[in-house]
């Protein structure tokens, strides 16, 4: 099915991706900071123009009291128009495309660019964990079945529609794949309508936890590759083909 939907997904001309997030989890450093995360390069910072920091909440005991403090975690810097983010934590780094999706070569071109700015932050790379996720914004007719546009069983309690009509629902679900270093987690939500149309979210996240020792760029290209592929499947595995034409 990978190589079949990587074919199907070729011919879309309109992917209804409306986010995607390329994520690394590294091993904490014992004396690396919040400042040793601070990017000193004009050009990335022409870039990513707008810098936040990051927080995690830790809790401490004072007058034998457990509170919850604030701790600085990281960085996040954006685009002045805010259609690209990358986080520089203290944990790993993820970069996200908010709006149109560039096509697979740019969006892990743009990745690697991050990724290569925080790596040199850094003295030890040892990874835990990759990640892949598309959130993605499916619009259908407002008199359509959902089974027209979805392969997703939903099964509501009997005469349900006596005593009122369903406007939102969620399922998720989290599956590893037959032969493959992935596993997947699937959120299918409904959001409220609008005028015409019936709004869904299909949140396909991967995820890979067996990475090799020495994480460099070909490494990067190879799994990104994997993983948009088990994406694809997962996202053709979801849609009719009914729903695919609506993006060709």
């Amino acid at each position: 099915m990978t190589n079949e939907a990587t074919k199907i997904l070729d011919d879309i001309k309109k992917p209804p991706a409306i986010e995607a997030v390329f994520e690394i989890i590294l091993e904490e450093e014992e004396d690396l900071s919040v400042d040793n995360l601070s990017i000193t390069d004009n050009a990335f910072n022409s870039r990513f123009a707008k810098k936040g920091q990051l927080s995690r909440f830790q809790g401490i005991i004072e007058d034998n009291q457990l509170l919850s403090k604030q701790i600085p975690f990281g960085i996040m810097y954006s685009s002045t128009n805010e259609t690209e983010l990358t986080q520089f934590r203290l944990n790993g780094f993820s970069y996200n495309n908010l709006g149109d999706y560039p096509g697979g070569d740019e969006f892990i071109k743009n990745a690697i660019y991050v990724w290569d700015q925080y790596r040199n932050c850094r003295k030890k790379i040892i990874a835990s964990r990759m990640g892949l996720r598309f959130i993605n914004i499916i619009k259908i007719p407002k008199s359509a079945k959902l089974t027209e546009y979805f392969s997703v069983n939903m099964n509501f309690p009997d005469n349900i529609d006596k005593i009122g009509k369903i406007s939102q629902f969620q399922y998720r679900y989290m599956f590893d794949f037959f032969d493959s270093k992935y596993e997947s987690i699937v959120n299918f939500v409904q959001q409220p309508n609008d005028d015409e149309y019936k709004n869904f979210i299909l949140d396909i996240d991967i995820i890979r936890k067996e990475l090799p020792e020495d994480i460099h760029n070909d490494i990067i290209r190879e799994c990104f590759k994997e993983m948009r592929e088990v994406k694809n499947s997962v996202f053709c595995t979801h849609l009719t083909t009914k729903a695919l034409e609506m993006y060709k």
